[in-house]
C-alpha cells in the first residue's frame, strides 16, 4: 500500500510539474455540412423530373460554430431513392452550374445510397464540378454568405410512375470549427 501511494504522489508531483495547459488550449471539432436536395418525381407517365435550389451554406450549421471555421472537407456524395418503382432512372447534378456527378440504374438500385466512392458503377463523378464544390466549401471559412446551387435533372423510363417516389442526393461534407476553452 506505502509503494502505491507513493506512486501516486509522485504521479500528481511529475504532473504539476510538467505545465500542462491543455484546459487553456483550444481544440478542433468536426461539424457536419450536409448539403441534402430532394427531387419529387411526379406520378402519371415516365418522364423527366429536376429542380433546383440555392443553399446557404450557413443556414446548414450550428450558428455557434460560424466564427470558429478553420477547414472544410466534403467526404461523400451519395444518389439515392424513396419508394419502390419497377423502373429506370438516369441525370446529373450540378453545382453552380458545372457538372457533379451523372447516375443511371434501376431506380430499385438507388434504395440503397449509391456512393461516388463505391464501385457499383451506377453513380460517377466529374473533376470540374467536384472542384467547383470543393471551391465553394472553402470560401465558406472566410465568407459566411457563400451559397452553392444545386441542380438535379434527369428522367424515369418503364411503367406508370406511382406516388410518393423521391430522388435524394446527399454532399456530405465537414467543417473544423476551432473551439477555445
Amino acid at each position: 500500500m506505502k509503494t502505491m501511494t507513493f506512486v501516486l504522489v509522485t504521479l500528481m508531483a511529475a504532473l504539476a510539474s510538467v505545465g500542462f495547459n491543455c484546459i487553456n488550449d483550444s481544440f478542433q471539432v468536426a461539424v457536419n455540412l450536409p448539403i441534402v436536395q430532394e427531387y419529387p418525381i411526379n406520378p402519371g407517365p415516365a418522364g423527366a423530373y429536376g429542380g433546383s435550389a440555392v443553399v446557404k451554406l450557413k443556414d446548414i450549421i450550428d450558428q455557434s460554430y460560424l466564427d470558429h471555421m478553420k477547414n472544410v472537407r466534403s467526404y461523400d456524395i451519395r444518389v439515392s431513392t424513396i419508394g419502390q418503382y419497377s423502373g429506370n432512372v438516369s441525370g446529373s447534378v450540378t453545382i453552380d452550374g458545372n457538372t457533379l456527378l451523372t447516375y443511371s440504374g434501376a431506380w430499385n438500385q438507388f434504395n440503397t445510397p449509391q456512393s461516388v466512392l463505391g464501385t457499383s458503377g451506377l453513380v460517377s463523378s466529374n473533376s470540374v464540378g467536384v472542384q467547383a464544390l470543393l471551391t465553394k466549401l472553402n470560401q465558406f471559412t472566410t465568407n459566411q454568405n457563400v451559397t452553392v446551387a444545386v441542380t438535379g435533372a434527369g428522367t424515369i423510363a418503364g411503367t406508370t410512375v406511382p406516388a410518393g417516389l423521391v430522388l435524394r442526393i446527399e454532399i456530405l461534407s465537414q467543417v473544423d470549427a476551432e473551439i477555445s476553452s
